[in-house]
């Protein structure tokens, strides 16, 4: 490879430099941002409503559809497949995590 002098003298030393100097070419001054540029930006939090839980509404509800259902023993076998279903995989995952 042949190093010319002209070619030499136009190419900056410093990478920083260069980087800048492609970036300025491609977009305008304005839109380049300076290093330690600080943009403040006041944020305020919405007010929070917490959902006010009745328990013993809840319970009243499951009992009175508790007392409504026919099959019940349908209802259990698909509460105990739920739970078996969610507990399989956990115990899955946390056996592959536990090893090396």
């Amino acid at each position: 490879r042949h190093s010319f002098p002209a070619a030499a003298a136009a190419r900056p030393r410093n990478m920083a430099f260069a980087t800048a100097a492609r970036v300025s070419a491609i977009a305008p001054r304005a839109a380049v941002a300076k290093r330690g540029a600080v943009r403040r930006v006041a944020a305020r939090a919405a007010e929070k409503t917490t959902p006010k839980l009745d328990i013993n509404e809840i319970t009243a509800t499951l009992a009175e559809k508790w007392d409504e259902t026919e099959n019940k023993s349908t209802v259990v076998t698909y509460v105990a497949g739920g739970v078996v279903a969610l507990w399989l995989p956990a115990s899955i995952v946390g056996s592959v995590n536990s090893g090396p």
